[in-house]
């Protein structure tokens, strides 16, 4: 203990005692030296995003297709065509329970958008979602087949025998709704640094394009606020329908409870349940507009490009609700070595189609991140609604005739020094000359030993202290015709000796008080001379 025997004693005391555990031997291991490696899965999409036909077109609900575009259109994709998600549903007697009409249609009927399904979908603690309302909705407005009071069911789980395979039940249709939700509320939006081997300080966010979608989802949004505010108790049939229909814009902003309760007729209970949901709507609606101009006042003195895209995004999620998705569109620094990068991924993966494939499948079983978005592609996939898995890699920086670190390595290869391995999944063909946008999925930072190791051991051992010999041994060759020693006969004295000791040492048990005083040895005592012995009488004269 750095010459201090007192420690030295205390210490071994304890462990002696095991009140201390004595220290792990490192010498056994060998440090191994290695190379970093981050692999980075992401989602890239087009600035002008191409729409899955099928889905509705209606100008005057847009808005959360107008607020996040490319995020849109890659759920479309993923959904699939909405005429093939068949909803089932059954008019119940409601004094007997009986059925008395069944209807079946397509989810095209709903002139919805995917990100309004995305949304409308999310129970939030809520039994019956307003995805389930706008579809009772529609049911409560087609014209009447029976003069018996009835109640709409949903039956989810119907599939029909008659049904072809690449037809939804509503049931499954809901089960990919919640798979897609769950991949995008645990992402987050894609920058400029997520695409770069250095980050860089600067901004290259598209601040126009940005701010030209918060301004017109907040002139939207004050305008349906100030069409539902003129209408009065005076109000007729054909103004209770525009009143419907109010209600239902300002759904699409995400306010609970703004799925029209009346869905047809103008009576005086139909009238009090829409000004009901009025005034309920009015109040949600004041909260969100205050919101929304606290954020339009920081906006008019700030200068820092950072802080204004932070405000933008929060501007847009005050409108939409805190678990809207925004991608902000920006120009990657390095386009070029990006699209070059791409380009080269079928070469830098030796050529096999099924390399990154693998790569993914296995980091999808312990990523989080990637594994919620496996789950899509498996929906997908299982469902036919026409969406692939498209995976591409990039790595940066970009070298001709690279190889990627995802695959095995070659015989003597160590992994190249200073690599960031993109995993990128594109719907669609991307210029990287113009702005980009995408989902950061996660990303997985790894160690790669090296194949082989220069090792060295150091052996620590006292040196022989400067004291007076304790004891000399004097040998005697075996064989006394032989003129000079031998190392083997030298090498076998020495052994039989060290034996000897051993043999002859007497244990403490037999010196009782003298073991702390003396050692002792064993000897042969013959005093009539028949063998070999030692004479301590003739030692001691």
């Amino acid at each position: 203990m750095q010459g201090n025997p007192i420690r030295a004693a205390a210490s071994l005391e304890a462990i002696g005692r095991g009140e201390t555990p004595p220290a792990e031997l490192e010498v056994v291991k060998t440090p191994r030296t290695g190379r970093a490696v981050t692999h980075r899965e992401i989602v890239l999409f087009n600035s002008t995003p191409t729409m899955l036909a099928g889905w509705s077109t209606i100008k005057d609900v847009d808005f959360r297709v107008n607020a996040e575009p490319r995020l849109n259109a890659w759920v479309g994709r993923l959904f699939g065509n909405p005429e093939k998600v068949r909803i089932v549903a059954d008019a119940v007697d409601h004094k007997n329970g009986a059925v008395v009409v069944s209807k079946e249609f397509g989810l095209d009927k709903l002139g919805l958008h995917p990100l309004d399904i995305l949304y409308m979908s999310d129970t939030d603690g809520i039994a019956e979602t307003e995805f389930e309302q706008r579809i009772l909705y529609y049911l409560k407005r087609l014209p009447k087949e029976t003069t018996v009071q009835t109640n709409w069911k949903i039956r989810p789980d119907f599939r029909s025998p008659d049904w072809s395979g690449d037809l939804q039940s509503f049931g499954e249709f809901l089960e990919l709704v919640r798979t897609v939700r769950r991949l995008i509320n645990d992402t987050c939006a894609l920058n400029q640094n997520d695409v770069t081997f250095c980050a860089l300080n600067e901004s290259n966010i598209d601040l126009a394009e940005l701010g030209a979608r918060f301004t017109k989802a907040s002139e939207a949004f004050i305008k349906i606020k100030k069409t539902l505010e003129k209408f009065k108790k005076t109000t007729d049939a054909d103004e209770s329908e525009a009143m419907r229909y109010t209600l239902l814009q300002m759904a699409h902003f995400g306010i609970p409870g703004a799925i029209p309760k009346s869905a047809q007729g103008n009576d005086a209970a139909a009238k009090r349940l829409l000004f009901e949901q009025k005034a309920t709507v009015l109040r949600l609606f004041a909260q969100k507009i205050q919101a929304t101009n606290e954020i339009i006042d920081k906006l008019k003195n700030q200068n820092n490009p950072n802080v204004k895209v932070k405000l933008l995004v929060e501007g847009l999620q005050a409108l939409f609700g805190n678990q809207f998705l925004v991608l902000p569109l920006f120009n990657s620094p390095n386009k070029a070595e990006l699209a070059n990068a791409i380009a080269a991924s079928s070469h830098i993966q030796d050529d096999d189609p099924l390399a990154v494939v693998t790569w993914h499948q296995r980091a999808s079983r312990v990523h989080d991140g990637i594994g919620r978005l496996h789950d899509v592609f498996l929906y997908t996939e299982a469902l036919a609604t026409g969406e692939r898995m498209n995976l591409h890699v990039a790595q940066l920086p970009f070298l001709e005739n690279d190889r990627w670190v995802g695959l095995p390595l070659a015989s003597e290869q160590n992994i190249p020094f200073g690599r960031l391995s993109l995993i990128a999944h594109i719907p669609e063909n991307i210029d990287f000359n113009n702005a980009i946008a995408g989902l950061y999925i996660g990303e997985i930072a790894d160690f790669v030993p090296h194949a082989k190791e220069t090792t060295g051991i150091v052996y620590q051992y006292d040196q022989p202290n400067s004291v007076a010999p304790q004891a000399v041994l004097l040998a005697v060759p075996p064989d006394m015709t032989v003129a000079h020693w031998t190392e083997n006969t030298l090498e076998q004295v020495l052994i039989e000796t060290l034996d000897l000791a051993r043999i002859r040492a007497v244990g403490p048990e037999a010196l009782e008080e003298l073991s702390q005083f003396l050692p002792a040895l064993h000897f042969a005592f013959n005093t009539d001379n028949e063998t070999v012995s030692t004479d301590f009488v003739r030692a001691s004269s």
